[in-house]
């Protein structure tokens, strides 16, 4: 599904919510701003458990992470909680006291490498609750 507020996925109780970079894809369904998409994207956070997410705009990362907290879910951000080096086609990882360095991935584009980041975060936080 887009992740959305109508979405067909939310009938499930998730463990968590990973939103991929919020950009300016599906305006037609989701919202013209950055701002809308975010926050139809947002429904999808559920109450005590984890999200996951990227973007560029910090208007939308903004709401995401307070619509968390009133959520009582815990925001995990690229480039706040998540770090990401890169360098070439290759990039290290950094999230809490976990490290990887010289990750190499089949699939070319930044946005590959933040993926990876989000679904490496994924498995952490599974291993750790």
């Amino acid at each position: 599904g887009l992740g959305i507020k109508n979405d067909s996925t939310n009938v499930f109780n998730p463990i968590m919510s990973i939103l991929t970079s919020i950009g300016l894809d599906h305006t037609d369904i989701l919202g013209n701003t950055y701002l809308d998409i975010a926050k139809d994207k947002g429904d999808i956070i559920k109450p005590n458990t984890p999200v996951i997410y990227s973007g560029k705009n910090e208007d939308a990362l903004k709401y995401i992470r307070d619509y968390a907290v009133e959520q009582n879910a815990t925001p995990i951000e690229l480039d706040r909680e998540i770090i990401v080096v890169s360098q070439d086609d290759e990039f290290t990882y950094r999230y809490k006291d976990y490290e990887l360095e010289t990750i190499i991935l089949n699939m070319l584009g930044e946005h590959q490498k933040e993926n990876a980041s989000l679904a490496i975060t994924a498995l952490i936080e599974l291993n750790e609750s």
